[in-house]
């Protein structure tokens, strides 16, 4: 069984989950216990984020393929813009949960970071306030980065289901 999720445990980008906040009255090894988005959200969540995603990789193409360089500074524009507004909406959207913000940079040409993201398949048989609780091998879904699984947890506190 995987070991409990908590704020500053690792990802597979590299960075820790921050800045949560995880749970006030949870705590686990010290730390508060990170939660996932429970299912009743999670499917609306999930078809938000593929369609950011899916946005985003056109405009990131059409970078990549613009014939000459006014078309291709349009392009990084739009694409720019689109990758702002997608970051500030999910942060939005994805506040009233346990957020990981990714700082690791997306591809050229413009290199934003992953941004917000949000475990959205944890734990089914462990709740935590409610919220399934995350665990080591759960993936944080960003809005720009896509999967980012969780490499680490506390491995005094594993959690099943």
């Amino acid at each position: 069984m995987p070991a409990a999720a908590r704020p500053t445990d690792a990802t597979g980008h590299g960075t820790p989950l921050m800045p949560g906040p995880g749970s006030v009255n949870v705590l686990i090894g010290f730390l508060p216990a990170w939660r996932a988005v429970p299912a009743a959200a999670a499917a609306g969540l999930q078809a938000t984020l593929q369609g950011v995603q899916t946005s985003i990789k056109v405009l990131e193409e059409a970078s990549k393929a613009a014939p000459d360089p006014v078309s291709k500074t349009a392009a990084i524009a739009a694409e720019t813009a689109a990758k702002a507004a997608a970051t500030a909406a999910m942060t939005s959207l994805l506040g009233a949960f346990d957020m990981h913000n990714c700082l690791i940079p997306c591809a050229a040409p413009v290199p934003a970071p992953h941004g917000p993201g949000v475990v959205l398949q944890g734990s089914s048989s462990v709740l935590i306030n409610h919220m399934p609780a995350a665990r080591q091998g759960d993936k944080v879904v960003e809005a720009l980065g896509g999967e980012d699984p969780i490499v680490m947890g506390c491995p005094t506190v594993i959690i099943g289901g």
